[in-house]
């Protein structure tokens, strides 16, 4: 049997590009975030209008941003788009596709929240002269956000670990920056190995504190397991 000759003092002597890395993912998923949670808000208030036409539009983003692969949007912003003229950076277009995507999802998840908000509210708020608009904003999003606050720091950590396909278009994040630092020494188990662990340490240090934050703030209890008859 071949002795395997394990070399973990490559990654860690060079634990300053992973961080920077880390940092460049955190900047990256931040932004996103973001942004996308705006886009998410807008699309649920035009997916709970009246308006059909507004409907169809918030619609029609989410089916197509959710049914259709990540890295497949990416290449088609990086590669496509500059066919019209329109030409971004790799760190642009990696913000930018994580937005809409995160943006798609947040969309359903803020319209899921909103739809449980009791009529009764709703239509106290018309009562008081509010608009469509004012209700949306006064009303049914900070009702909501009890319902919506748990699948969306859900959906934040899935970004996160989706953030690591940006490397494709030499997006610049922490999987990049680990596969220049694997182009350099040739030792891909161990930096690779040392990556995928971060994203873990990473994705479970912030499903700590939204979960935290969730109890803190709304009153979140883990749900309770049944007891067995048998």
């Amino acid at each position: 049997m071949d002795f395997i000759d394990l070399r973990y003092y490559v990654p860690l002597r060079h634990l300053d590009v992973f961080a920077r890395g880390l940092l460049l993912t955190i900047r990256l998923v931040a932004l996103s975030c973001t942004f996308g949670l705006a886009l998410g808000i807008i699309g649920a208030f035009l997916k709970t209008s009246k308006n059909r036409i507004l409907y169809i539009m918030s619609n029609a983003y989410v089916m197509f941003f959710r049914n259709t692969p990540l890295l497949v949007q990416i290449y088609f912003l990086y590669f496509a788009l500059p066919t019209l003229n329109i030409d971004m950076s790799a760190d642009n277009t990696a913000l930018l596709a994580l937005s809409l995507i995160f943006g798609a999802y947040a969309t359903e998840i803020i319209r899921g929240g909103i739809e449980a908000v009791h009529n009764n509210f709703i239509e106290a708020g018309f009562s008081l002269g509010m608009n469509s608009l004012q209700v949306f904003r006064h009303i049914k999003l900070p009702l909501a956000m009890k319902a919506i606050a748990p699948p969306l720091s859900n959906q934040i950590i899935l970004i996160v670990l989706s953030s690591a396909i940006v490397g494709q278009i030499s997006g610049r994040d922490l999987l990049y920056e680990a596969s220049l630092l694997d182009s350099r020494y040739f030792r891909s188990f161990e930096i690779y190995t040392v990556t995928a662990l971060i994203y873990f340490l990473f994705a479970k240090v912030l499903s700590i504190i939204f979960y935290k934050l969730n109890k803190k703030i709304f009153r979140q209890e883990p749900p309770q397991r049944l007891s067995s008859t048998l």
